[in-house]
């Protein structure tokens, strides 16, 4: 699978552990991916889900903050089992210091 093949390197810079992957795009772009890779599969949401909600908490910039509120509005609706359990986290959102990520909360 060519897609299947690209995950491990989007999950390295998502959880960026090792701190090589400064550059806000590509993290952008990889929160992005993950994102709709989790919407493909149910048991690939279901292994992320931690590590999206630690970027939701985590992430310094609000525009990914607030890409990652709009991407778990398609997962609850995809996979609604799978992130019910994380519903607190996500409408905690609702006090973000970022007037965006309030809104698209």
């Amino acid at each position: 699978n060519l897609l299947g093949s690209f995950a491990p390197l989007i999950v390295a810079v998502c959880s960026n552990e090792k701190g090589r992957f400064n550059d806000h795009m590509v993290r952008s772009a990889a929160v992005l991916a993950l994102c709709k890779f989790m919407c493909v599969s149910s048991a690939f949401c279901e292994k992320h889900l931690r590590l999206i909600f630690t970027l939701l908490e985590r992430a310094p910039e609000p525009w990914i903050r607030s890409d990652i509120i709009i991407a778990l509005g398609d997962l609850a609706s995809r996979f609604p089992n799978q992130v019910d359990a994380w519903t607190p986290k996500l409408y905690a959102r609702l006090r973000d210091e970022d007037a965006g990520v309030r809104k698209n909360t």
